[in-house]
Protein backbone atom coordinates (compact mmCIF):
# COMPACT_ATOMS: atom_id res chain seq x y z
CA UNK A 1 0.00 0.00 0.00
CA UNK A 2 1.48 3.25 -0.94
CA UNK A 3 1.30 6.23 1.34
CA UNK A 4 -0.58 8.54 -1.34
CA UNK A 5 -4.43 8.82 -1.08
CA UNK A 6 -5.14 9.41 -4.80
CA UNK A 7 -4.79 5.92 -6.38
CA UNK A 8 -6.85 4.98 -9.34
CA UNK A 9 -9.02 2.49 -7.26
CA UNK A 10 -9.97 5.32 -4.57
CA UNK A 11 -10.80 7.91 -7.17
CA UNK A 12 -13.11 5.20 -8.92
CA UNK A 13 -14.37 4.02 -5.40
CA UNK A 14 -15.50 8.01 -4.96
CA UNK A 15 -16.82 8.20 -7.92
CA UNK A 16 -18.61 4.60 -7.95
CA UNK A 17 -20.10 6.44 -4.67
CA UNK A 18 -21.24 9.98 -6.65
CA UNK A 19 -22.98 8.17 -9.15
CA UNK A 20 -24.68 5.80 -6.77
CA UNK A 21 -25.97 8.80 -4.11
CA UNK A 22 -27.12 10.35 -7.82
CA UNK A 23 -29.57 7.64 -7.99
CA UNK A 24 -30.93 8.22 -4.39
CA UNK A 25 -31.29 11.99 -4.72
CA UNK A 26 -32.50 12.33 -7.91
CA UNK A 27 -35.78 10.11 -7.25
CA UNK A 28 -35.86 10.81 -3.91
CA UNK A 29 -36.91 14.26 -5.03
CA UNK A 30 -39.37 13.63 -7.38
CA UNK A 31 -41.44 10.42 -5.83
CA UNK A 32 -43.97 12.16 -4.19
CA UNK A 33 -44.75 13.78 -7.12
CA UNK A 34 -44.51 10.71 -8.96
CA UNK A 35 -47.11 9.05 -6.87
CA UNK A 36 -49.21 11.49 -7.03
CA UNK A 37 -49.34 12.34 -10.45
CA UNK A 38 -48.30 9.40 -12.34
CA UNK A 39 -49.86 6.81 -10.49
CA UNK A 40 -52.82 7.70 -8.84
CA UNK A 41 -51.80 7.68 -4.85
CA UNK A 42 -52.10 9.97 -2.05
CA UNK A 43 -49.10 12.49 -0.92
CA UNK A 44 -48.87 9.75 2.35
CA UNK A 45 -48.49 7.13 -0.47
CA UNK A 46 -45.83 9.09 -1.93
CA UNK A 47 -44.07 9.81 1.16
CA UNK A 48 -44.29 5.86 2.00
CA UNK A 49 -42.90 5.59 -1.53
CA UNK A 50 -39.79 7.67 -0.43
CA UNK A 51 -39.72 6.32 2.70
CA UNK A 52 -39.35 2.50 1.44
CA UNK A 53 -36.06 3.07 -0.17
CA UNK A 54 -34.15 4.45 3.01
CA UNK A 55 -35.91 1.43 5.12
CA UNK A 56 -34.48 -1.01 2.39
CA UNK A 57 -30.82 0.86 3.00
CA UNK A 58 -31.15 0.49 6.67
CA UNK A 59 -32.42 -3.38 6.21
CA UNK A 60 -28.82 -3.88 3.82
CA UNK A 61 -26.48 -2.06 5.48
CA UNK A 62 -27.12 -3.81 9.28
CA UNK A 63 -26.56 -7.79 7.62
CA UNK A 64 -23.94 -6.44 4.33
CA UNK A 65 -21.20 -6.63 6.97
CA UNK A 66 -21.81 -10.40 7.16
CA UNK A 67 -22.46 -10.69 3.75
CA UNK A 68 -19.23 -9.00 2.98
CA UNK A 69 -17.31 -11.91 5.21
CA UNK A 70 -19.09 -14.82 2.91
CA UNK A 71 -19.08 -12.48 -0.60
CA UNK A 72 -15.89 -10.30 -0.30
CA UNK A 73 -15.85 -6.95 -0.43
CA UNK A 74 -15.88 -6.53 -4.34
CA UNK A 75 -18.34 -9.37 -4.96
CA UNK A 76 -21.40 -7.55 -2.95
CA UNK A 77 -19.99 -4.08 -4.76
CA UNK A 78 -20.63 -5.40 -8.44
CA UNK A 79 -23.52 -7.12 -7.72
CA UNK A 80 -25.03 -4.73 -6.07
CA UNK A 81 -24.86 -2.28 -8.11
CA UNK A 82 -25.89 -4.76 -10.80
CA UNK A 83 -29.49 -4.95 -9.14
CA UNK A 84 -29.16 -1.64 -8.79
CA UNK A 85 -29.40 -0.91 -12.60
CA UNK A 86 -32.17 -3.61 -12.49
CA UNK A 87 -33.85 -1.71 -10.13
CA UNK A 88 -33.64 1.74 -12.20
CA UNK A 89 -34.77 -0.27 -15.06
CA UNK A 90 -37.98 -1.42 -13.50
CA UNK A 91 -39.08 2.47 -12.57
CA UNK A 92 -40.33 2.34 -16.10
CA UNK A 93 -42.63 -0.13 -15.69
CA UNK A 94 -43.65 0.26 -11.76
CA UNK A 95 -47.14 1.69 -12.93
CA UNK A 96 -48.56 0.31 -9.55
CA UNK A 97 -48.04 1.50 -6.21
CA UNK A 98 -47.57 -2.38 -4.97
CA UNK A 99 -45.08 -2.39 -7.80
CA UNK A 100 -43.53 0.94 -6.90
CA UNK A 101 -43.14 0.10 -3.32
CA UNK A 102 -41.43 -3.61 -4.34
CA UNK A 103 -38.89 -1.65 -6.79
CA UNK A 104 -38.39 1.32 -4.23
CA UNK A 105 -37.78 -1.33 -1.42
CA UNK A 106 -35.64 -3.60 -3.88
CA UNK A 107 -33.55 -0.51 -4.37
CA UNK A 108 -32.72 0.50 -1.11
CA UNK A 109 -31.32 -2.59 -0.52
CA UNK A 110 -28.95 -2.69 -3.26
CA UNK A 111 -28.01 0.63 -2.77
CA UNK A 112 -27.37 0.34 0.69
CA UNK A 113 -24.91 -2.67 -0.26
CA UNK A 114 -23.28 -1.14 -2.70
CA UNK A 115 -22.61 2.06 -0.64
CA UNK A 116 -21.64 0.26 2.45
CA UNK A 117 -19.35 -1.99 0.23
CA UNK A 118 -17.31 1.01 -1.62
CA UNK A 119 -16.85 2.49 1.53
CA UNK A 120 -15.23 -0.18 3.17
CA UNK A 121 -13.07 -0.89 0.08
CA UNK A 122 -12.02 2.67 0.26
CA UNK A 123 -11.14 3.08 3.90
CA UNK A 124 -9.25 0.17 3.61
CA UNK A 125 -7.18 1.60 1.36
CA UNK A 126 -6.64 4.65 2.97
CA UNK A 127 -3.20 4.81 5.05
CA UNK A 128 -3.88 4.86 8.64
CA UNK A 129 -2.19 8.02 9.43
CA UNK A 130 -3.81 9.95 6.90
CA UNK A 131 -7.25 8.61 7.25
CA UNK A 132 -9.10 11.55 8.64
CA UNK A 133 -7.89 13.77 5.51
CA UNK A 134 -8.35 10.12 3.23
CA UNK A 135 -12.57 9.91 4.17
CA UNK A 136 -12.96 13.61 4.01
CA UNK A 137 -11.86 13.49 0.36
CA UNK A 138 -13.73 10.49 -0.17
CA UNK A 139 -16.99 11.65 1.25
CA UNK A 140 -16.57 14.37 -1.01
CA UNK A 141 -18.71 12.33 -3.12
CA UNK A 142 -21.40 12.42 -1.37
CA UNK A 143 -21.65 16.33 -0.89
CA UNK A 144 -21.35 16.79 -4.84
CA UNK A 145 -24.02 14.57 -5.31
CA UNK A 146 -26.52 16.35 -2.61
CA UNK A 147 -25.84 19.26 -4.33
CA UNK A 148 -26.23 18.02 -7.96
CA UNK A 149 -28.90 15.50 -7.91
CA UNK A 150 -31.25 17.92 -6.26
CA UNK A 151 -30.62 20.40 -8.86
CA UNK A 152 -30.63 17.65 -12.02
CA UNK A 153 -34.07 16.31 -10.75
CA UNK A 154 -35.96 19.85 -10.46
CA UNK A 155 -34.52 20.89 -13.78
CA UNK A 156 -35.45 17.89 -15.08
CA UNK A 157 -38.60 17.46 -13.76
CA UNK A 158 -39.47 20.60 -14.95
CA UNK A 159 -38.66 20.48 -18.64
CA UNK A 160 -38.80 16.76 -19.41
CA UNK A 161 -40.86 14.36 -16.89
CA UNK A 162 -40.50 11.35 -15.07
CA UNK A 163 -38.99 9.23 -18.30
CA UNK A 164 -36.01 11.18 -18.44
CA UNK A 165 -35.12 11.02 -14.57
CA UNK A 166 -35.68 7.21 -14.89
CA UNK A 167 -33.40 7.88 -18.15
CA UNK A 168 -30.74 9.43 -16.31
CA UNK A 169 -30.61 7.42 -13.15
CA UNK A 170 -30.26 4.48 -15.63
CA UNK A 171 -27.23 6.00 -16.76
CA UNK A 172 -25.75 6.50 -13.43
CA UNK A 173 -26.31 3.01 -12.43
CA UNK A 174 -24.89 2.00 -15.47
CA UNK A 175 -21.76 4.00 -14.82
CA UNK A 176 -21.43 2.45 -11.42
CA UNK A 177 -21.08 -1.19 -12.51
CA UNK A 178 -18.63 -0.24 -15.61
CA UNK A 179 -17.01 1.38 -13.09
CA UNK A 180 -16.53 -1.35 -10.28
CA UNK A 181 -15.44 -3.83 -13.06
CA UNK A 182 -12.65 -1.56 -14.06
CA UNK A 183 -11.65 -1.58 -9.91
CA UNK A 184 -7.78 -3.10 -9.75
CA UNK A 185 -6.87 -6.23 -8.83
CA UNK A 186 -6.73 -6.03 -4.81
CA UNK A 187 -9.90 -4.59 -4.22
CA UNK A 188 -11.18 -8.28 -5.53
CA UNK A 189 -9.19 -10.47 -3.47
CA UNK A 190 -11.33 -12.08 -0.43
CA UNK A 191 -10.69 -10.66 2.67
CA UNK A 192 -8.11 -12.33 4.97
CA UNK A 193 -8.90 -13.46 9.07
CA UNK A 194 -12.55 -11.91 8.92
CA UNK A 195 -13.99 -11.84 12.62
CA UNK A 196 -17.53 -10.73 11.69
CA UNK A 197 -19.11 -13.70 12.90
CA UNK A 198 -16.65 -15.16 15.21
CA UNK A 199 -18.79 -14.48 18.17
CA UNK A 200 -22.09 -14.94 16.77
CA UNK A 201 -25.38 -13.13 17.41
CA UNK A 202 -25.70 -9.02 17.10
CA UNK A 203 -21.41 -8.80 17.01
CA UNK A 204 -22.31 -10.78 13.54
CA UNK A 205 -24.32 -7.51 12.26
CA UNK A 206 -22.65 -4.62 14.26
CA UNK A 207 -19.63 -3.70 15.36
CA UNK A 208 -19.71 -2.47 19.19
CA UNK A 209 -16.44 -0.67 19.15
CA UNK A 210 -18.23 1.93 16.82
CA UNK A 211 -21.51 2.03 17.96
CA UNK A 212 -20.45 4.90 20.50
CA UNK A 213 -19.75 7.23 17.86
CA UNK A 214 -22.11 5.81 15.74
CA UNK A 215 -24.71 7.47 17.88
CA UNK A 216 -23.58 10.66 18.05
CA UNK A 217 -23.68 10.49 14.54
CA UNK A 218 -27.47 9.16 14.33
CA UNK A 219 -28.59 12.12 17.21
CA UNK A 220 -27.07 15.27 14.81
CA UNK A 221 -28.59 13.47 11.40
CA UNK A 222 -31.91 13.62 13.22
CA UNK A 223 -31.27 16.96 13.85
CA UNK A 224 -29.87 17.58 10.15
CA UNK A 225 -33.62 15.58 8.89
CA UNK A 226 -35.35 18.87 10.55
CA UNK A 227 -33.83 20.56 7.87
CA UNK A 228 -34.15 18.28 4.81
CA UNK A 229 -37.80 17.71 5.95
CA UNK A 230 -39.19 20.89 6.29
CA UNK A 231 -37.22 23.75 5.12
CA UNK A 232 -39.23 24.19 2.36
CA UNK A 233 -42.77 24.67 3.95
CA UNK A 234 -41.02 26.85 6.23
CA UNK A 235 -39.97 28.51 3.33
CA UNK A 236 -43.06 29.39 2.18
CA UNK A 237 -44.77 29.90 5.24
CA UNK A 238 -41.90 33.20 5.68
CA UNK A 239 -41.31 34.05 2.66
CA UNK A 240 -38.20 33.53 1.75
CA UNK A 241 -38.54 30.13 -0.45
CA UNK A 242 -36.01 31.58 -3.66
CA UNK A 243 -32.97 31.64 -0.93
CA UNK A 244 -34.30 28.10 0.49
CA UNK A 245 -33.36 26.92 -3.25
CA UNK A 246 -29.99 27.92 -2.70
CA UNK A 247 -29.65 26.05 0.82
CA UNK A 248 -28.30 23.22 -0.42
CA UNK A 249 -26.16 24.96 -2.79
CA UNK A 250 -24.28 26.39 -0.17
CA UNK A 251 -24.71 23.90 2.16
CA UNK A 252 -22.54 21.49 -0.15
CA UNK A 253 -19.79 24.24 -1.26
CA UNK A 254 -18.96 24.86 2.20
CA UNK A 255 -18.26 21.38 3.14
CA UNK A 256 -16.00 21.48 0.01
CA UNK A 257 -14.07 24.22 0.85
CA UNK A 258 -13.94 23.30 4.49
CA UNK A 259 -13.63 19.07 4.68
CA UNK A 260 -10.50 19.02 3.83
CA UNK A 261 -8.73 21.14 6.16
CA UNK A 262 -10.57 19.47 8.95
CA UNK A 263 -9.88 16.28 7.93
CA UNK A 264 -6.09 17.14 7.64
CA UNK A 265 -6.63 19.28 11.26
CA UNK A 266 -8.29 15.75 12.55
CA UNK A 267 -5.08 13.83 11.41
CA UNK A 268 -2.59 16.34 12.85
CA UNK A 269 -4.33 17.61 16.60
CA UNK A 270 -6.93 14.95 16.73
CA UNK A 271 -10.69 14.42 16.83
CA UNK A 272 -11.68 17.01 19.47
CA UNK A 273 -10.41 20.06 17.93
CA UNK A 274 -12.72 18.94 15.08
CA UNK A 275 -15.80 17.67 16.49
CA UNK A 276 -16.52 20.27 19.19
CA UNK A 277 -17.03 23.03 17.23
CA UNK A 278 -18.89 20.86 14.73
CA UNK A 279 -22.16 20.77 17.53
CA UNK A 280 -21.76 24.43 18.06
CA UNK A 281 -21.80 25.67 14.22
CA UNK A 282 -24.63 23.24 13.97
CA UNK A 283 -26.68 24.71 16.79
CA UNK A 284 -25.87 28.29 16.14
CA UNK A 285 -27.03 27.17 12.58
CA UNK A 286 -30.42 26.00 13.39
CA UNK A 287 -31.13 29.44 15.78
CA UNK A 288 -30.15 31.17 13.02
CA UNK A 289 -32.63 29.72 10.80
CA UNK A 290 -35.14 29.92 12.98
CA UNK A 291 -34.92 33.75 13.55
CA UNK A 292 -34.13 34.46 9.48
CA UNK A 293 -36.60 36.62 7.95
CA UNK A 294 -34.39 37.10 4.48
CA UNK A 295 -31.60 35.30 2.07
CA UNK A 296 -28.80 36.44 4.05
CA UNK A 297 -29.93 34.63 7.41
CA UNK A 298 -31.30 31.68 5.86
CA UNK A 299 -27.68 31.10 3.57
CA UNK A 300 -25.64 32.03 6.46
CA UNK A 301 -27.31 29.30 8.59
CA UNK A 302 -26.46 26.86 5.26
CA UNK A 303 -23.01 27.49 5.81
CA UNK A 304 -22.74 27.22 9.55
CA UNK A 305 -24.57 23.72 9.17
CA UNK A 306 -23.01 22.47 6.70
CA UNK A 307 -19.89 23.25 8.20
CA UNK A 308 -21.08 20.68 11.31
CA UNK A 309 -22.87 18.54 9.74
CA UNK A 310 -19.67 17.77 7.15
CA UNK A 311 -17.45 17.51 10.32
CA UNK A 312 -19.76 15.01 12.05
CA UNK A 313 -19.67 12.92 8.94
CA UNK A 314 -16.46 12.50 8.06
CA UNK A 315 -14.72 13.10 11.54
CA UNK A 316 -17.00 10.66 12.84
CA UNK A 317 -16.67 7.54 10.10
CA UNK A 318 -12.92 8.49 10.98
CA UNK A 319 -13.51 8.00 14.38
CA UNK A 320 -15.45 4.61 13.43
CA UNK A 321 -12.75 3.28 11.47
CA UNK A 322 -9.98 3.91 14.16
CA UNK A 323 -11.75 1.94 16.96
CA UNK A 324 -11.96 -0.92 14.78
CA UNK A 325 -9.61 -3.47 13.93
CA UNK A 326 -8.87 -3.74 9.92
CA UNK A 327 -10.60 -7.17 10.17
CA UNK A 328 -13.83 -5.98 11.30
CA UNK A 329 -13.66 -3.26 9.06
CA UNK A 330 -16.96 -4.15 6.76
CA UNK A 331 -18.70 -3.76 10.39
CA UNK A 332 -17.86 -0.54 11.38
CA UNK A 333 -18.77 1.03 7.94
CA UNK A 334 -22.09 -0.70 8.27
CA UNK A 335 -22.70 0.30 11.75
CA UNK A 336 -22.05 3.94 11.31
CA UNK A 337 -24.06 4.02 8.36
CA UNK A 338 -27.15 2.05 9.87
CA UNK A 339 -27.23 4.71 12.21
CA UNK A 340 -26.50 7.55 9.96
CA UNK A 341 -29.46 6.13 8.03
CA UNK A 342 -31.47 5.74 11.33
CA UNK A 343 -31.33 9.65 12.38
CA UNK A 344 -32.67 10.74 9.11
CA UNK A 345 -35.10 8.13 8.65
CA UNK A 346 -36.83 8.90 12.35
CA UNK A 347 -36.40 12.76 12.55
CA UNK A 348 -38.93 13.56 10.45
CA UNK A 349 -41.67 11.07 11.80
CA UNK A 350 -40.85 12.88 14.64
CA UNK A 351 -40.32 16.02 14.25
CA UNK A 352 -43.70 16.41 12.30
CA UNK A 353 -45.55 15.30 15.71
CA UNK A 354 -43.17 18.29 17.44
CA UNK A 355 -44.33 21.11 15.10
CA UNK A 356 -47.80 21.63 15.54
CA UNK A 357 -46.87 22.02 19.30
CA UNK A 358 -43.80 24.67 18.55
CA UNK A 359 -44.10 25.24 14.58
CA UNK A 360 -41.25 25.42 12.69
CA UNK A 361 -39.35 28.20 14.50
CA UNK A 362 -39.79 26.29 17.70
CA UNK A 363 -38.70 22.88 16.06
CA UNK A 364 -35.32 24.43 15.05
CA UNK A 365 -34.59 26.18 18.40
CA UNK A 366 -35.52 22.88 19.81
CA UNK A 367 -32.71 21.15 17.23
CA UNK A 368 -30.49 23.92 18.69
CA UNK A 369 -30.56 22.48 22.38
CA UNK A 370 -30.49 18.91 21.07
CA UNK A 371 -27.23 19.74 19.08
CA UNK A 372 -25.49 20.95 22.09
CA UNK A 373 -26.64 18.24 24.55
CA UNK A 374 -24.96 15.92 21.52
CA UNK A 375 -22.08 17.75 22.39
CA UNK A 376 -22.16 16.26 25.95
CA UNK A 377 -23.04 13.22 24.66
CA UNK A 378 -20.06 13.80 22.88
CA UNK A 379 -17.88 14.49 25.79
CA UNK A 380 -18.77 11.50 27.95
CA UNK A 381 -18.60 8.53 25.45
CA UNK A 382 -15.58 9.50 23.44
CA UNK A 383 -14.43 12.97 24.07
CA UNK A 384 -12.20 12.68 27.29
CA UNK A 385 -10.81 9.41 26.07
CA UNK A 386 -10.14 11.02 22.71
CA UNK A 387 -6.14 10.36 22.35
CA UNK A 388 -5.75 7.58 25.04
CA UNK A 389 -4.94 3.98 23.15
CA UNK A 390 -8.29 3.10 21.99
CA UNK A 391 -9.50 -0.14 19.40
CA UNK A 392 -7.73 -3.18 18.43
CA UNK A 393 -4.71 -3.09 16.53
CA UNK A 394 -4.36 -5.99 13.90
CA UNK A 395 -1.43 -6.97 11.66
CA UNK A 396 -3.69 -8.83 8.98
CA UNK A 397 -3.23 -7.68 5.31
CA UNK A 398 -5.64 -5.17 4.82
CA UNK A 399 -7.02 -6.78 1.66
CA UNK A 400 -10.58 -6.35 0.39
Amino acid sequence: MTSGVFTKDFILGASVNFFLMLGYYIPMMVMTLYVTDSVGGSIGEGGLAAGLFVIGALISRMSCGKWMSYTGRWNLLFYSTVVCLAAVLLYFFAHSLVMLYAVRLVHGIAYGAAATAVGTIVAGMIPPERRGEGLGYYLLSITLASAVGPFIGMVIISRWGFKTIFAVCTVAALICVVQTAFMGRDCKKRPVSVQTTAHGGLSSYFEFAAVPISLVCLVMYFCYSGVMAFITPFAKQEGFTAAASMFFVVYSVVILVSRPYTGRLFDTRGENISMYPSFVAVAAGMCLLGVSKGAAGVLASAALIGFGIGVVQSCGLAIAVKLTPPSRLALANSTFYSFVDAGVGIGPLILGLVIPFTGYKGMYFLLAAVALLCMLLYYFIHGRSAGQPQGVEETVPQTL
